[in-house]
């Protein structure tokens, strides 16, 4: 099927929200609480707001049967799942099919269940996956519910940025820029004057950091600079440049000084095809305050995914809704915080993780907030500090233990899909598991670690083995 199919869906969902926006429906979005949930639920709650709809939220970690069948049965008329709800279909149909007076909208990127039952008329389901969109590359869910949103009505282009910063979180420009239904989102915030593409160095930190941070914490972790400070300060002396300045601060010359002495260095451990990836689109949002998170794309990203993980999400989407003072320096705050995590934990994962036949696996300890894990281990691939083997992450909380697998993309290419892995194995010891075919998640009960590692090395090699 071609992308056609998928664009008239897009139509028929805001066919349904102009329709039960105008029947003054009571409407609830339940979505997932990274950066891609946080922007599709903002996108969504303006476009609705716009249309005179005043909608309830209900940001969540993981959706559940318990979650499905509470939505379900709470005074809304239209419950929309965003950034969550494929993997679970059946249950959502299951909990809607005798429900006729309510309706249940799935606005989601992540593999669908194989094998879904045709939804009831009450049950609108918008997966890329199903039309033959690649949801891992070409499409996050926040540029869908942009997409939606702007069938809903063209006023709501000025969103596009949030569709943009969902795609930059869900690392799909990670071959150098956005493609597939991403670049459409892209060109309307350039044609309209949002955003403005600057072709550059793709680590975190242009706006806001010092030269000297956004090497020594790098993102990407660049091999040889990363918490090297003696190695920091050499690129940066011999550029010429002061190690306390922004990148904003520098003139074009210097940016070239300092580009080209980064690659050099990196150029010791990246093959070049990855080197390439260094420099390419950055996207910048013109009407933003320079010198803030906001006003970069990646940055923005990190900036709610941050709010996401320390549970104050309340903070993020109102981020999202455009709120600044105050509320931007409270999430500032939040991700300077969650920023010291994710480097210790990143620290620790890769001096203490373990080698089995197919995969790297390591424990966080308690320290370490479990709801770091999944980022641990995407700056690890961002890194490529394990190109050959996926990268499995656990970290126990309470009873339970979540899971994080994450790998190259090229070793998708012989035959691994991590998400199937996960769910088959975390359904087989009491738990669930999917996702994408380079990244997943998983929740294992506590106490199965081993059998799980277990399980999940001899699935990997038999995935290779097809």
């Amino acid at each position: 099927m071609k992308p056609s199919k998928l664009h008239q869906q897009i139509n028929e969902i805001a066919g349904i929200l102009r329709e039960k926006a105008h029947q003054r429906s009571r409407f609830l979005v339940v979505s997932h609480f990274d950066a891609d949930g946080m922007c599709g639920t903002g996108i969504l709650l303006k476009a609705l707001g716009r249309l005179g709809v005043k909608c309830s939220r209900h940001i969540i970690g993981k959706l559940t049967d318990l979650v499905i069948n509470e939505v379900s049965s709470a005074p809304f008329d239209v419950v929309v799942f965003v950034d969550i709800g494929s993997p679970m279909i059946d249950r959502i149909i299951d909990s809607f099919r005798d429900k006729r007076s309510k309706t249940a909208i799935v606005l989601d990127h992540h593999p669908p269940l194989p094998q879904a039952p045709p939804p009831p008329e009450n049950v609108a389901h918008l997966n890329p996956w199903v039309t033959g969109v690649n949801g891992s590359r070409e499409v996050s869910c926040g540029s869908l519910a942009y997409l939606v949103a702007k069938e809903v009505s063209e006023e709501n282009v000025d969103l596009s940025p949030l569709g943009v910063v969902a795609s930059v979180s869900e690392l799909q420009d990670v071959e150098g820029k956005l493609g597939g239904l991403n670049r459409l989102v892209l060109e309307d915030g350039i044609d309209h004057g949002l955003i403005r593409i600057d072709h550059d160095l793709r680590l975190l930190g242009r706006q806001t950091y010092t030269l000297f941070d956004m090497l020594y914490l790098s993102h990407p972790p660049l091999p040889g600079i990363v918490a090297n400070k003696e190695a920091c300060l050499k690129i940066l002396r011999e550029a010429g440049v002061d190690p306390s300045s922004r990148w904003l601060e520098l003139s074009p010359s210097e940016k070239k000084r300092v580009r080209e002495a980064v690659i050099a260095e990196v150029s010791k451990y990246w093959p070049e095809k990855v080197i390439k990836t260094l420099v390419g689109e950055m996207y910048t949002f013109v009407e933003e305050e320079e010198g803030t998170m906001t006003r970069d794309a990646k940055e923005f990203g990190f900036l709610l995914n941050a709010c996401g993980r320390q549970g104050e999400v309340d903070v993020g989407i109102a981020v999202c809704m455009g709120r600044r003072g105050e509320v931007y320096e409270r999430a500032v705050e939040i991700f300077e915080r969650d920023r010291g995590y994710i480097f210790a934990g990143l620290e620790y994962a890769t001096q203490n993780w373990q080698e089995m036949s197919s995969i790297r696996f390591y424990i966080l300890p308690e320290a370490i907030p479990a709801s770091m894990v999944g980022t641990i281990n995407a700056m690890i691939v961002t890194g490529r500090l394990s190109p050959d083997k996926p990268v499995v992450g656990l970290a126990r909380t309470g009873y339970r233990v979540r899971v994080s697998a994450h790998c190259q993309r090229e070793l998708t290419e012989e035959g691994i899909n991590l998400g199937e892995a996960l769910r088959r194995v975390a359904h087989g010891l009491g738990g669930f598991g999917g996702g994408h075919d380079d990244a997943g998640g998983a929740e294992i009960p506590a106490g199965k670690e081993r059998e799980f590692l277990k399980r999940f090395d001899e699935e990997i090699a038999l995935q290779i083995k097809k």
